[in-house]
């Protein structure tokens, strides 16, 4: 249990009471390899960065910018947003599929994508449609297993 550890974080987010028609909406984007394709294109295709300069370069437009190691994420990611940087099963608690998104500016402002080098997304995004679930989920780690 984490003893509502990010509790403060959470409290600003307010549940919408608005009735959803979901069966009168075309939802199909968000079957598994629709939404991944759009959303790796999306990730792939904005700006690359450098860690100095993505605060300035969000600003103009979507921003991605590399992580190497799970050190190097935890040494630059507290330098410059308010983001999580703990990480549950190896995995970063803020990812999608080791992509980390945010938008420093907030709501309507560009994204920041946080993500492995983009030899290894485009890795990702082919063996999440090769692979089982729980294999393709292993090689997402950033952290490695502990040993037994």
């Amino acid at each position: 249990a984490s003893y509502n550890q990010f509790g403060e974080a959470l409290l600003d987010i307010e549940l919408d009471t608005a009735d959803f028609e979901w069966e009168k909406h075309d939802v199909s984007y968000l079957e598994r390899n629709k939404y991944r394709d759009a959303y790796y294109s999306k990730v792939l295709n904005a700006e690359f960065s450098t860690w100095k300069r993505a605060m300035q370069a969000v600003q103009n437009a979507d921003v991605r910018v590399e992580y190497n190691s799970w050190k190097q994420f935890t040494k630059n990611v507290p330098k410059m947003l308010p983001l999580m940087t703990d990480e549950k099963a190896g995995v970063s608690r803020t990812a999608f599929e080791a992509i980390v998104e945010t938008r420093p500016y907030g709501p309507g402002g560009h994204l920041m994508f946080l993500t492995p080098p983009a030899s290894k997304l485009r890795e990702n995004l082919k063996n999440g449609k090769s692979m089982t679930m729980l294999d393709f989920s292993e090689t997402l780690r950033v952290v490695p297993p502990p040993e037994k």
